[in-house]
């Protein structure tokens, strides 16, 4: 599956604006937007424009392979569901790291240490 690029700059925007993501490499960045491009809300395109995919809160606009822009805290797309299960498949599919089970692992080792 080929992955999606980011345009100059946008990673820098990818960081900063979505939630624990400024210490994501642009790897694994390129490899959850390809995920969320799979998963997302296709917005209707309007000619000679890049396509828009409505994420949840996240809008980002792709113009074939490249991320044009992205931007979060934006309203959700009325009626659109994560497909969790979809959601792990591709996860997997594309080798993504999931920074928050590893961090709920290192609290849990650290609670069970504190308790212990």
């Amino acid at each position: 599956m080929e992955l999606l690029e980011f345009k100059p700059g946008v990673f820098e925007d990818y960081q900063q604006s979505v939630k624990n993501a400024e210490n994501v490499s642009e790897d694994q960045a390129r490899r959850k937007m390809t995920r969320n491009m799979l998963l997302a809300h296709k917005a209707k395109k309007i000619e000679g424009k890049d396509q828009l995919y409505v994420y949840g809160y996240l809008w980002f606009w792709v113009k074939g392979n490249m991320i044009m822009g992205v931007k979060n805290g934006m309203p959700p797309e009325y009626g659109w569901v994560k497909d969790q299960k979809r959601y792990e498949e591709l996860n997997k599919q594309l080798g993504i790291i999931d920074d928050r089970a590893e961090s709920k692992s290192w609290f849990r080792r650290m609670f069970d240490k504190l308790t212990a």
